[in-house]
C-alpha cells in the first residue's frame, strides 16, 4: 500500500496513461483496483519530471503495486 506523504520514484512502465518517469509524493488513496491481473493504486498525488525545478502539479494517478515496494525514496 502507498503510504500518504511519501515520496516514491516511478519509471513510465509503473504508472498509467502518462510518458516518461515521475518523482510522485501521495496526497491521498482513492482505492486498489487490478489491471491486467496485477494490483494497483488508484492515488491522488503531486508529481514532477526527475531533475526539474518547476512546481510540482497535482494529480491523479494509478500506481503498479510491485513497483512501490521498490521504489520507495522517502
Amino acid at each position: 500500500m502507498p503510504e500518504v506523504g511519501a515520496t516514491y520514484e516511478i519509471t513510465e512502465k509503473d504508472y498509467r496513461y502518462g510518458l516518461g518517469p515521475l518523482v510522485v509524493r501521495v496526497t491521498a488513496i482513492v482505492a486498489e483496483v487490478e489491471y491486467d491481473g496485477e494490483p494497483w493504486w488508484d492515488v491522488e498525488a503531486v508529481a514532477r519530471v526527475p531533475g526539474s525545478v518547476g512546481p510540482d502539479g497535482g494529480r491523479r494517478l494509478y500506481l503498479r503495486a510491485t513497483a512501490l515496494r521498490n521504489a520507495r525514496r522517502g
